[in-house]
C-alpha cells in the first residue's frame, strides 16, 4: 500500500468536536461538519471494549459492548456521535500503523455502521412526521466511501428535526430522479479528500441543467483542505465544513428543541 491514504488518515481532527475525517481507502468513514453532536468525554474502557467488539469473529459482541454501555448510564446519542466516530478513528489509526489489515478495518467499519442503523430507527426520515419540518438532502458522492460519517450526521439532523434523505452510492441520475420528485430546502454534498472536485463540478453541472427550481447546494468534508477554490470549481452556492453555517446560508435555521424552536425554513 502506498503511503497516501494512510497520511490522510493519520490528520484526523477530535471526532468529539464539529468534524471528524478519515481516509476512504480502509472503508473508515469521512464525517462531515456534525450539527450538534452530543459533546461528552468517552470513556475509555468503553472505547477499548467496542473497539475490540467490533473486530471480534463473534459477530454478537458489538450487541454486547453496547448494552454494557447502556447499562452503565450511557446515551443512545453519545453512543453515536462519540463512541462510533471515536472506535472508527482508531482504526483508521490502527491501519495506518500497519496494525490492522484491510480487511479487519473493513469489517470493523461495517459493523459499525450496523450499530448505527439499530441505535437510531427513530432517527431515519419515515420516524420524522413533521410536514413543517425542513426537508434536506445529504448527498454523498458515488465513488466516495463516506457511510458511516454521513449516517452520523443524518441521524444529528434528524433529532434537530430536519427531515434529512441521505443520498449513499447513488448514480447521478438517481440523485436528479430524487430532486425532481420531492422539493429540498438544502442539498448537502459531502466529500472526502479523495474525490476530485472535478467529479463534484460535473455532478452539479447535471444538478442544475436537470432540476427545475434546485435548492441552494453547500459543499462540505475534507474535499474542503485542498488549497483550490472549491466552491469556484465545483460551482456550488457554498462551500463550508460547518453544517450549521450551510444550513444558515441556504436559508434555514437551527435551534435544538431544548432552546424551545426547531429547524425553521428562513
Amino acid at each position: 500500500m502506498s503511503d497516501g491514504p494512510k497520511a490522510a488518515i493519520s490528520r484526523m481532527p477530535d471526532t468529539s468536536g464539529a468534524v471528524a475525517t478519515q481516509g476512504r481507502d480502509p472503508g473508515v468513514i469521512p464525517v462531515v461538519a456534525a450539527l450538534g453532536p452530543v459533546r461528552v468525554t468517552p470513556d475509555e474502557r468503553h472505547l477499548r471494549a467496542l473497539e475490540a467488539a467490533v473486530l471480534s469473529p463473534e459477530r454478537d459482541a458489538g450487541r454486547r459492548a453496547v448494552a454494557e454501555m447502556r447499562r452503565r448510564g450511557i446515551a443512545w446519542e453519545a453512543i453515536a456521535d462519540v463512541y462510533i466516530p471515536e472506535v472508527s478513528r482508531r482504526l483508521g489509526e490502527r491501519w495506518c500503523e500497519d496494525s490492522l489489515s484491510f480487511a479487519e478495518v473493513t469489517i470493523g467499519s461495517a459493523r459499525l455502521q450496523a450499530m448505527l442503523r439499530e441505535l437510531g430507527p427513530e432517527w431515519s426520515e419515515e420516524a420524522l412526521s413533521d410536514p413543517l419540518a425542513p426537508n434536506v438532502i445529504l448527498i454523498v458522492c458515488r465513488d466516495d466511501a463516506h457511510t458511516l460519517g454521513a449516517m452520523v450526521v443524518a441521524g444529528q439532523l434528524r433529532r434537530a428535526r430536519i427531515s434529512t434523505r441521505l443520498s449513499l452510492g447513488q448514480t447521478d441520475e438517481e440523485i436528479i430522479g430524487l430532486l425532481d420528485s420531492k422539493r429540498f430546502d438544502a442539498v448537502l454534498v459531502s466529500a472526502s479528500a479523495s474525490v476530485r472536485l472535478e467529479s463534484v463540478r460535473d455532478l452539479v453541472k447535471r444538478i442544475r441543467l436537470a432540476v427545475q427550481s434546485v435548492a441552494p447546494i453547500a459543499l462540505g468534508g475534507s474535499i474542503l483542505d485542498t488549497d483550490r477554490d472549491a466552491k469556484a470549481i465545483t460551482g456550488v452556492d457554498h462551500a463550508t465544513c460547518d453544517v450549521r453555517e450551510a444550513l444558515r446560508l441556504c436559508g434555514l435555521t437551527t435551534c435544538h428543541p431544548a432552546g424551545g424552536r426547531s429547524a425553521t425554513r428562513s
